[in-house]
């Protein structure tokens, strides 16, 4: 008798509106993140961004100031718009993530999975074909790790 309303999800993965990587944000369909998420990006991202610098400038050489000017680091603005710090954020994250502790685990996953699917897919005719074994994808990241067992860090 009575159906139950139909309720809308504020973001579809994959969407248009992209994902803020490695926070697994998503902006809703008014192009925005919700409060809690734009307070936790600008907070968190700002922190993991000057730690990202002081490695940058320890493995260079170089002062935190001189390093700001040559790479795409950037402090996150507040006055920014969602948008705006999305695409500042990916960026950030795509170039430095390998820098960025909490989340490289997951930065080197995608790296992996990533290469590894485009790999398989030069080499195979039928993308049906395509598996990757989780044995394989786990060898691969610590084979990852140990090449860059290297950094100070």
């Amino acid at each position: 008798m009575f159906s139950k309303p139909h309720i809308k999800r504020d973001y579809v993965r994959g969407g248009k509106y992209g994902k803020i990587k490695g926070f697994d944000f998503y902006l809703n369909s008014n192009e925005r993140l919700k409060p809690y998420q734009r307070r936790n990006l600008i907070s968190e991202g700002n922190i993991i961004i000057d730690d990202c610098i002081q490695k940058l400038s320890v493995l260079n050489g170089n002062s935190t100031d001189l390093l700001i000017q040559n790479t795409s680091l950037n402090n996150l603005d507040s006055k920014l718009s969602d948008e705006e710090l999305l695409g500042m954020w990916n960026l950030q994250y795509d170039d430095y993530g390998y820098l960025m502790d909490r989340f490289f685990d997951k930065w080197s996953m995608e790296r992996l999975v990533g290469s590894t699917m485009e790999n398989q897919i030069e080499n195979s005719l039928d993308s049906d074909q395509i598996l990757i074994d989780d044995s394989k994808l786990k060898s691969l990241v610590d084979r990852f790790r140990t090449s860059h067992s290297s950094l100070p860090f």
